[in-house]
């Protein structure tokens, strides 16, 4: 995260920032039937105070979700390029939309909508918006794009498919789901 931006806030409404190791995926969420991990990677940047930052940015997101069908599916989305790959269980392609900005694909309660540079992707209960931004004032690192993300359980918003609330069921983990 930008140092001059709000921390992410955490699901008990605290505040946490994250500093990633290079080239490292993390578990973001893990929670039934639902898998959202982050890739992380050194960035360099200045700040307009001035002041270098040497830190991080999650640059690629991967999510494997099981729909309500018992479908398996791997959904990849890298901030370099808009869009997103759906793949089945056994990696062969379902749905191709890299280099895309207005798209959206459903299967049984697996939901993706893609608005501009915002991926919604809801499956399981759960809800995640990965969002694309520009990472300015960049020295070095080897993308000029960053992710932002939201998560949010989808239990009494009406929302859910056939009243589907898993994260009940267990404890989510993950560094966002820990908390």
């Amino acid at each position: 995260a930008e140092l001059d931006a709000a921390p992410p806030a955490r699901a008990d409404g605290g505040v946490a920032d994250f500093r990633g190791k290079n080239n490292q995926i993390y578990s973001v969420l893990s929670a039934p039937d639902f898998a959202f991990n982050m890739r992380t990677q050194d960035t360099s940047f200045m700040l307009p105070k001035p002041r270098m930052v040497d830190g991080s940015f999650f640059t690629q997101a991967f999510w494997t979700v099981r729909t309500s069908a018992k479908e398996m599916y791997h959904i990849f989305m890298q901030a370099a390029q808009p869009g997103y790959i759906v793949y089945s269980r056994d990696m062969k392609v379902v749905n191709n939309r890299s280099g895309q900005m207005w798209h959206g694909y459903a299967k049984d309660d697996l939901n993706l909508l893609m608005k501009q540079s915002t991926l919604y992707l809801r499956c399981a209960g759960w809800e995640t918006n990965v969002t694309r931004k520009p990472i300015y004032n960049k020295i070095s690192g080897p993308s000029n794009w960053r992710f932002d993300m939201t998560i949010r359980p989808l239990d009494d918003t009406g929302i859910t498919k056939n009243g589907r609330s898993e994260y009940k069921k267990a404890a989510p983990h993950g560094l966002v789901g820990q908390s």
